[in-house]
């Protein structure tokens, strides 16, 4: 099971889709996440981040449709992230079944967590002076997960924090 906690204005796009419930206090850091809405030249994007490893996502330009059905987009758009950064099969298959059942919380009061605002701030930097429609969305996921150190990290990279957590 996933359980990711979602900031304010998420939670208004999801909606129904909030849960509280108590099983989550039993998952483990790998299987939680921090979600946020933000804005990205004027357009909703979702950035999503592993509390434990800071392996995170980023989702250009979602509507409404996407929204209503965020746990299929999530299921796929992770499978094509673990892809694009060639994790292995078992690695992939292992977070993809425990992908299965989503449970969403909402942050509360909580900010939502230094990793979000360090994705959020490279995110930007990136797209700084371009187009929206030239915004490449597997670059800057594969440099967000491959190149960016974190202090939190101890100077690694997430891709790297989260491999060796399986090893």
């Amino acid at each position: 099971m996933f359980v990711i906690e979602v900031n304010e204005r998420l939670s208004n796009e999801l909606g129904d889709s909030l849960q509280h419930t108590s099983v989550s206090k039993d998952v483990k850091n790998i299987y939680r996440w921090d979600m946020c809405l933000v804005t990205v030249k004027q357009r909703k994007c979702v950035i999503i981040v592993n509390k434990e490893t800071g392996l995170n996502l980023t989702l250009f330009d979602l509507r409404q449709a996407q929204f209503e059905n965020m746990s299929h987009v999530l299921r796929g758009s992770l499978k094509q992230l673990f892809q694009l950064l060639e994790m292995k099969s078992s690695i992939t298959e292992h977070m993809l079944k425990e992908a299965e059942e989503i449970e969403y919380l909402p942050l509360g009061d909580e900010e939502p967590s230094g990793m979000v605002k360090a994705v959020q701030q490279s995110v930007e930097k990136m797209v700084t002076g371009l187009d929206y429609e030239e915004i490449d969305a597997v670059h800057i996921n594969l440099r967000n997960n491959r190149e960016m150190n974190c202090e939190s990290l101890k100077g690694r990279t997430p891709y790297e924090t989260f491999v060796n957590y399986f090893q």
